[in-house]
């Protein structure tokens, strides 16, 4: 954290909440703006968090998640509880950024929010979230199995045993992985398509580097 001129980052921040809070009789977002932003840029994580918020929450204008992220971030990396809680529901509720709960719970479990009574309560409905089973879980890896079986039989001839291949669990790990991101809307369905097409075309042509054609 450095000062700026005459004006350390806590004045300019305390500058900033005089201007913001409307009961001062001075209010004025432009400049309560201006004097989070130069509290912020001087590394001040509070400055760093109420700017984050208002980006997030459209105080100034509409709202800017790309600055929202940014500023959270950095206040979170200093270890103020209240702004990883925030990004945390960036990731969870996908604003501006691609939806991930497993990073939202990292956010959730870092010690300085752990004394937050939200941040504690939505960690916990993560946890259940994470941990339950996937509904339908069964009838999709079914019809991925059946769909293996299926591109098999056009290999039927050049393959030999293919379901015991040391390629095999990886395969099942990458699906499952793909499962979890089609399930938690982290990848649109025709991207998942597109993904699973390239996952079993890997796997067969592995089989087929193994497992030569018999001349």
């Amino acid at each position: 954290m450095v000062e700026t001129g005459s004006e350390t980052p806590e004045m300019m921040f305390e500058m900033g909440k005089r201007f913001y809070l409307p009961s001062s009789g001075v209010a004025d977002p432009l400049l309560a703006q201006y004097y989070f932003q130069k509290s912020a840029e001087a590394g001040y994580a509070p400055a760093q968090r109420v700017l984050g918020t208002c980006y997030l929450e459209g105080r100034f204008t509409a709202p800017d998640y790309d600055q929202a992220r940014r500023w959270l971030a950095d206040a979170a990396r200093q270890k103020d509880g209240q702004a990883a809680y925030s990004l945390a529901l960036m990731y969870i509720r996908g604003l501006g950024v691609p939806k991930d709960w497993d990073l939202a719970f990292k956010l959730l479990d870092m010690e300085c929010a752990r004394h937050l009574a939200d941040a504690r309560m939505m960690k916990e409905q993560l946890r259940q979230e994470l941990s339950r089973p996937f509904p339908g879980i069964g009838k999709y890896l079914a019809g991925l199995e059946k769909e293996r079986r299926a591109t098999y039989t056009s290999h039927r001839r050049r393959f030999i045993q293919p379901w015991d291949s040391p390629g095999r669990p990886q395969l099942e790990k990458e699906e499952f992985d793909l499962w979890l991101a089609l399930n938690r809307k982290t990848i649109a369905p025709e991207q998942g398509q597109i993904e699973l097409a390239g996952l079993l075309k890997a796997y067969y042509d592995q089989e087929e580097a193994l497992h030569p054609p018999e001349v």
